[in-house]
């Protein structure tokens, strides 16, 4: 019997500690969430109050409801009834990380404190959380619209303290993985869809500092004689190198929009390769101000080269094969975005319409309520494979996933269905925007906004805040979460700057403003033609 096996019989048949805690309180599923990491073995039964428990794992009948939603209750291996301070204290025993803390806790005087404590954070428990963070299917309203005050703020920074060490770890092996993935795709490229799709990572300068740190990858997408996003002006010489290997050449290149890690080399590739630059309306009205970025910016990715000739992005293309590209407006990432849709394909150019489900990390352009609009409408398209702007292919198709592998970079595949990922996506942006309408209605301050908003107990949240504050403190503060909050709230004259509830449920049940022409992409219209281009 292998050592292993022997360990999870040895480990199965040991008897259970058995714990009933308020699942509706914010900071008691965190720290169960703490004890089921530290719980390797699988030591401990946490029972949430909430759901219906099986008849042996019902808790003690002569402990009276009340009692149990006041305080944590531990029953040991050996019957013993265990609650509050001194439970808490004997579940740290149990593991060598926090069993110095279990045993003073337990020490004459210590005890008391720990006691003390533990009654101050029970009785204030749902002020703390404040049933944020996805605790809480119910909530006490008449708790709930207490003001918590120095306890809230007492609570978020506590908090933050306890899991900042974890985030550090998670980083550092992050930065690993995401060195690993800039390692496997520097100067590569990769071709998809037999040949149809082709992806160019581009490099240059301080420009891999982006990858390796925060995982943004830099790319331009080539579809048969169209290319998307060919990069920020630091990566001239990628892009052209890789258009010069490439036998089919590509003839008209699109801007998604006017940041300038995909716009700075638009005027490069035209000159170089004969490509007609194309972008809608008031993408080429910020292309032809744009502004000094700055320093930090100016030196990773570069300032765009002014551009001398660009033209309009009709709603659709037509490709020398007759295949048809639908231009897709997606704003939200900023004003002027598009996408680029291939029904023939089921092929979706995301640009940065999707940058993650969790992604929230913003700058000034992004407005959230039009992103909310944005992917209502990607949710609707029959979207089999999605293309990032930032290097990674969500599918579940095999053929692309086999040609990923083949290639070498399977790494930048998901393996998820990009419709399901829209749509998580879309659930938790909405769950942002009920949270801050809710904090604005209970009057929080725009930093009490964003500590609900980024509950310390939710993994998705903690995970990437060192991250993200790094990232804010390298870009000046041009990114960040500190502007979540503001991100749904866009400055607008004689506007409110949170809809009201029955706007929010308008705006929720309203159709979306992006939809796919399909008679009329035939006989309805004439789009352009994109002619090949073969060297």
């Amino acid at each position: 019997m292998s050592g292993k096996l022997h360990q999870a019989l040895g480990n199965a048949s040991l008897p259970k500690w058995r714990l009933w805690f308020d699942d509706q309180c914010e900071v008691c599923q965190a720290g169960v969430t703490w004890l089921r990491r530290l719980d390797r073995h699988g030591r401990v039964d946490a029972i949430p109050l909430s759901k219906d428990a099986a008849a042996e794992r019902a808790p003690p009948s002569h402990v009276p409801a009340e009692a149990l939603l006041k305080h944590l209750h531990v029953v040991t291996p050996d019957g013993e009834l265990l609650r509050g301070a001194a439970a808490v204290a004997g579940l740290a025993r149990l593991f060598p990380i926090t069993w110095l803390f279990g045993f003073v806790a337990s020490l004459p005087g210590f005890s008391l404190l720990a006691t003390v404590l533990y009654d101050w954070i029970a009785s204030n428990r749902y002020s703390l959380s404040r049933c944020r963070g996805g605790a809480c299917q119910t909530a006490r309203v008449d708790i709930l619209e207490k003001k918590a005050g120095h306890a809230f703020r007492l609570c978020h920074a506590l908090g933050w303290t306890a899991v900042a060490p974890l985030s550090l770890v998670i980083y550092v092996g992050r930065i690993a993985r995401q060195y690993q993935l800039w390692r496997a795709t520097r100067k590569r490229v990769v071709h998809l869809l037999n040949g149809r799709l082709s992806i160019f990572f581009l490099s240059g300068g301080l420009s891999w500092l982006v990858g390796v740190l925060f995982g943004e990858l830099f790319t331009a997408v080539q579809y048969e004689a169209l290319l998307v996003d060919p990069g920020g002006s630091r990566m001239k010489t990628s892009i052209l190198r890789h258009l010069r290997s490439q036998r089919k050449k590509p003839s008209v290149a699109v801007a998604t929009h006017a940041h300038e890690e995909h716009c700075g080399n638009l005027e490069a590739v035209a000159r170089a390769e004969d490509i007609r630059n194309l972008a809608t309306a008031s993408a080429i009205s910020a292309l032809k101000d744009l502004p000094l970025l700055p320093f930090m910016r100016r030196l990773v990715i570069g300032q765009p080269e002014r551009i001398s000739r660009i033209d309009i992005l009709p709603s659709c293309l037509r490709l020398q094969n007759e295949t048809e590209v639908v231009v897709v407006p997606t704003p939200g990432h900023c004003a002027e975005h598009v996408s680029l849709f291939i029904p023939s394909e089921k092929l979706l150019i995301a640009g940065d319409a999707f940058m993650g489900t969790h992604f929230l990390s913003p700058n000034d352009d992004v407005d959230h309520h039009a992103w909310i609009t944005t992917l209502e409408s990607l949710s609707r398209l029959d979207i089999e494979v999605m293309v990032e702007a930032h290097g990674h292919v969500h599918t579940l198709r095999t053929d692309v996933l086999g040609e990923l592998e083949k290639s070498g970079l399977g790494l930048i595949a998901s393996r998820r269905s990009p419709r399901e990922l829209i749509q998580s996506k879309l659930e938790f942006v909405q769950w942002i925007n009920e949270q801050i309408i809710l904090g604005e209605h209970e009057g929080l301050s725009p930093h009490g906004l964003q500590a609900t908003v980024f509950p310390w107990t939710q993994r998705w949240s903690y995970e990437t805040w060192i991250q993200d504050s790094f990232a804010a403190l390298l870009s000046g503060r041009e990114f960040g979460r500190h502007k979540v909050v503001r991100s749904f709230r866009p400055p607008q004259p004689g506007v409110s700057a949170l809809p009201l509830v029955f706007e929010l449920r308008w705006m929720n049940n309203t159709p979306g403003n992006v939809e796919v022409p399909s008679s009329s992409l035939s006989a309805g219209s004439s789009p352009p033609t994109v002619p090949e281009k073969h060297s």
